[in-house]
């Protein structure tokens, strides 16, 4: 798959997601680019059927033949489940705070079939690709997203190369009224309406929003089986692993590990795992998202130009806007995470 399509790809994801708010982020250390060393075992999958609306969802995504079942985890002890429940209590009770927020995101995409080069002190693969940019949302309909650089692999020790190509980038926006996805190659807008079920607060936590904004624990569990999976050792970070219960989810990736920072309950990293991914036949296939720069609340925010971006876009010169079928009900989401230790 080229650097392009992988763009496609992710910006495909983000907008069928409804609200796919997920960042990358460059630096100029190859090593810094190779995979998380840190894999897990995979668990046997429930028997599930898809319902008429999946079935129609995952034909618009271009969802496969043979439906991807959930794959269910093992699941935690009463004492585990009692900490996985208390850190969502506290998780949901900052969040519900958050008026504006805005962060730099990098997001490093693996894939062995692509790039399968390993570092030779490490063994950790080396990512595919690399874009860097900027997240917003202001509470509690509105965010958007947007790459600034991408880069791609040069070669084992070499950095990596900058892809000088404007038509590569991703931008995404929502208004609370609608979905507003950039498609820089073909120059169209497309333009998605949000009908009153998908509007708000509501529309946000049924998307992966919720790992970032307006984290509520009850529908967490309910989308997801939660378990927690902290390294040993590591005092200053939490990490959840949410493995996805709908088989509409299960198309877009096998498991989301997040990482979330002890003292700001904020997600330092989402790793999201995809569907295909399977270390044990070399297939490590999977997105990962740092997040840096993260400011909640920020006053010169509120009275500077930061609302700016959620005004629904006019049609760039020359471009085409292109009405999409409204989107009702349940978004099909996705989440992502798994630390990119250094």
């Amino acid at each position: 798959m080229s650097v392009g399509s992988y763009g496609k790809f992710w910006t495909r994801l983000v907008t069928c997601l409804a609200f796919g708010c997920i960042g990358i982020v460059g630096t100029s250390v190859a090593s810094a680019f190779q995979q998380p060393a840190q894999q897990r075992e995979q668990a046997t999958a429930p028997s599930q059927q898809l319902s008429a609306e999946e079935t129609r969802r995952l034909a618009q995504l271009g969802g496969q033949q043979v439906p991807i079942q959930p794959t269910r985890p093992a699941p935690p002890s009463a004492e585990e489940q009692a900490h996985i429940e208390q850190v969502l209590d506290y998780w949901q009770q900052q969040t519900e705070s958050f008026e504006v927020y805005k962060c730099g995101f990098e997001r490093y995409i693996y894939d062995a079939g692509v790039v399968g080069h390993r570092d030779e002190t490490t063994g950790n693969l080396s990512a595919a690709s690399v874009a860097v940019g900027e997240i917003r949302y202001a509470a509690s309909d509105k965010a958007s997203y947007e790459t600034t650089v991408l880069y791609k692999f040069a070669g084992p020790g070499k950095q990596y190369e900058v892809i000088e190509d404007p038509t590569l980038a991703e931008k995404w926006v929502t208004d609370g009224e609608g979905i507003y996805e950039f498609d820089f190659q073909a120059k169209r807008l497309y333009e998605t309406k949000l009908d009153a079920s998908m509007k708000g607060a509501a529309g946000l936590q049924n998307s992966p929003i919720p790992f970032l904004f307006g984290a509520r624990k009850d529908q967490i569990l309910e989308r997801y089986w939660v378990r927690a999976v902290t390294p040993q050792g590591v005092t200053d970070e939490i990490w959840l692993e949410a493995w996805p219960k709908r088989t509409a989810d299960a198309q877009n990736y096998l498991k989301v590990e997040i990482i979330l920072d002890q003292q700001a309950f904020l997600p330092n990293a989402i790793h999201m795992y995809l569907p295909q991914y399977n270390p044990k036949k070399g297939n490590l296939s999977s997105v990962y998202i740092k997040f840096k720069d993260q400011q909640v609340n920020n006053q010169l925010a509120k009275i500077g130009n930061f609302f700016k971006v959620f005004v629904r876009p006019t049609t760039p010169m020359g471009w085409k806007r292109v009405p999409k079928q409204q989107l009702q009900g349940q978004s099909v989401g996705a989440l992502p995470s798994d630390t990119n230790r250094k």
